[in-house]
């Protein structure tokens, strides 16, 4: 509401002076014509031809020329006087503004620090769930604004979610943590459908988020060292930077999420779903992927050291240039379907599918170069699953 005055009187201002200098613009233009009325009328008095008219005509236009520069004052003045109280009102403006942002934050963290104390101390699984969602509430209000400015919601919803990961850490009820596990997904970043919910950063240490949905998080940078995701859903989340020690994550879904440079260490991802998920350049040691759908996936350029893939279905799978520091163990299933009608052991199978696309010879390089050119990306996207081999 503040905004929208703001802007409204900063409108009506700049109308006001357009007036005036439009008003001032055509004083110039009269004062312009009126001085070569008297050039020409003192041509004539000069030459003695000069009739009583023109005289008369000559203090007509003198006059005019007076009244039109006491206009160009009066009119100077009011420009003056209408900048000056637009600064006064947009001032006044800006001011409320800001106590009722002050009032709203005030409010705003006292809900906040209440809340928090009730997640941590509440006496049942019931308080602590309660707490929980108002919490996610002063996430959605942060979302949307909140009548805070910028700064207040970032520092906001950073406390807020803090405080929520941290409770994901302490609660020993499964409904209760059921709850705060949906309310930190509360605040998403930006509007409209397909709007990512922002965990960026978010410390998950040890954090029991079982069965969550998170999908289509933005989780880039976050932590979830010593994290319980069993069965979480992070389908089309995005993890880049993202650190998951010690993990434990069987069952979880990550089908359709990216992430960049991703460490995994010491982590287990038995039985999860990683289809058409890219891990571009991950470090990935000592970690479990034994029965995981890897079908589509991208783990191009990744390292990988001590893993396992055991009965992992790896059919259109990608590590093109990925290097591996000790051979992947297990058997992998690589039929298209999943069944297990064909199979390889892994290390068999990540030599395949890391291998670096054919070196196409450039015909038209007069020295011999090779390069890799379209021939290239036809081989990759031959290596993509299509709809009807998933």
């Amino acid at each position: 509401m503040n905004r929208r005055m703001s802007m409204f009187a900063f409108a009506i201002v700049v109308v006001l002076a357009i007036i005036v200098a439009g008003l001032l613009l055509r004083v110039l233009l009269n004062l312009g014509q009126v001085e070569i009325i008297l050039a020409d009328q003192g041509d004539l008095l000069r030459g003695g031809r000069a009739s009583l008219n023109d005289v008369v005509e000559t203090e007509r236009l003198f006059a005019a020329a007076r009244a039109d520069a006491v206009l160009i004052s009066v009119f100077g003045l009011f420009v003056a006087a209408s900048a000056m109280f637009g600064g006064y009102v947009l001032a006044r403006l800006d001011a409320d503004a800001d106590r009722r942002s002050g009032k709203r934050f005030a409010a705003l963290e006292s809900r906040l620090g209440a809340a928090a104390e009730m997640l941590t101390d509440g006496a049942s699984p019931q308080a602590r769930a309660t707490a929980a969602g108002a919490l996610g509430r002063i996430l959605e209000t942060c979302a949307d604004g909140g009548g805070v400015s910028r700064a207040q919601q970032a520092l906001l919803a950073g406390q807020t979610k803090a405080a929520l990961a941290a409770a994901l850490a302490l609660e020993t009820d499964a409904g209760a943590r059921a709850q705060i596990a949906a309310a930190v997904r509360r605040h998403a970043a930006g509007r409209g459908r397909g709007a990512a919910y922002d965990l960026a950063g978010v410390d998950f240490s040890r954090a029991r988020a079982e069965q969550a949905n998170w999908a289509d998080i933005d989780a880039t940078e976050a932590n979830f060292f010593d994290a319980r995701l069993d069965g979480t859903i992070l389908r089309g989340a995005r993890l880049d930077g993202a650190r998951f020690h010690g993990t434990q994550a069987p069952g979880a879904v990550f089908a359709g999420a990216t992430g960049k440079n991703v460490v995994i260490a010491g982590a287990d991802f038995k039985g999860a779903d990683f289809s058409n998920a890219a891990f571009t350049g991950a470090r990935i040691n000592d970690a479990g992927f034994d029965a995981a759908d890897l079908r589509g996936a991208d783990f191009a350029g990744a390292t990988f050291d001590g893993v396992s893939f055991d009965g992992a279905k790896v059919h259109g799978c990608r590590a093109v240039m990925a290097t591996a520091e000790t051979p992947p163990a297990g058997i992998v299933d690589v039929s298209p379907g999943g069944d297990g009608s064909k199979t390889l052991p892994a290390a068999a199978w990540f030599s395949e599918a890391s291998a670096a696309p054919p070196a196409v010879v450039n015909k038209d390089a007069k020295d011999g170069v090779t390069g890799r050119v379209d021939d290239a990306m036809k081989w990759l996207t031959a290596k993509r699953p299509t709809a009807d081999t998933r």
